[in-house]
């Protein structure tokens, strides 16, 4: 669903994704999102931030509350590149945020990325709801709330998708554990608890295991020297690097670009 004001914004964004075979759905303001997605269910929305009526930081507050719609994820559009245009976008719920004007493969590449990450969304969902059938709600502050429980999983897994992608913005240089849980909505406790009940490890473990699988890829597929590879992915030394690189893979970094092994 594509929701903006702007007629010319409108017509050229939707012409860019019919290219690729997406079916678009219109609306021209935060309301008339809000009736359409009485009858439709959208994948993803694009949603304009300054519009009439009601404002697309707004409209993804009322879409976030509501519990048939909140998981569609809501990319905010908008002209405004100030960093506290995108924190109130992100606090409304939004997963991304693309400045105007869109450019058309940088557009393609966002939402083809948050399709994918609903699709592991949607897989994490069901082992969150598998554990809570077998042990109970995850959040001991629901209080017996029917309605608060049955938000808790999709609240979880959302915090936590959030989390990996903060991680992935930069393998060299992440945030605390307790910013990351800022940034996400949570505080470090808790997040450490969903990490650990969505992928058995904590949220630096998770981040160890993309900078290996990050680093291995660029063995295979680049010339780049070991110490660019280990700096590239966050290690401080490659001493380092190939050290936790064998740990995990258990082979060199030298003979795994070989294709050898131990």
């Amino acid at each position: 669903m594509l929701v903006d004001d702007d007629q010319y914004n409108l017509e050229l964004i939707k012409a860019y994704m019919a290219d690729y075979g997406f079916r678009v759905i219109t609306a021209s303001d935060g309301e008339e999102c809000l009736v359409a997605l009485r009858e439709e269910r959208p994948d993803l929305i694009l949603m304009d931030v300054r519009m009439p009526r009601m404002d697309g930081i707004t409209a993804c507050a009322s879409i976030k509350a509501d519990s048939r719609v909140r998981d569609i994820p809501v990319v905010f559009l908008s002209g405004d590149q100030d960093a506290a245009s995108k924190v109130s976008g992100f606090k409304a719920g939004g997963v991304d945020y693309i400045t105007k004007p869109v450019e058309e493969a940088e557009l393609l590449a966002r939402v083809t990325t948050h399709l994918k990450q609903t699709r592991i969304y949607s897989n994490l969902l069901k082992r969150v709801r598998a554990y809570e059938e077998r042990f109970g709600p995850l959040d001991p502050d629901s209080n017996g709330d029917k309605e608060a429980a049955a938000a808790l999983p999709g609240r979880h897994v959302q915090r936590v998708y959030r989390a990996c992608e903060i991680l992935l913005e930069d393998l060299r240089s992440p945030p605390s554990l307790r910013d990351l849980a800022v940034r996400v909505g949570t505080n470090a406790k808790k997040l450490s608890k969903d990490f650990q009940i969505l992928y058995s490890m904590t949220a630096f473990e998770w981040l160890r295991e993309q900078r290996i699988q990050k680093a291995a890829k660029l063995l295979r597929d680049s010339d780049l020297s070991l110490e660019t590879v280990a700096q590239s992915v966050g290690y401080s030394s490659s001493a380092n690097f190939c050290t936790a690189f064998k740990r995990r893979m258990n082979v060199s970094p030298i003979r795994y670009r070989g294709g050898r092994s131990d």
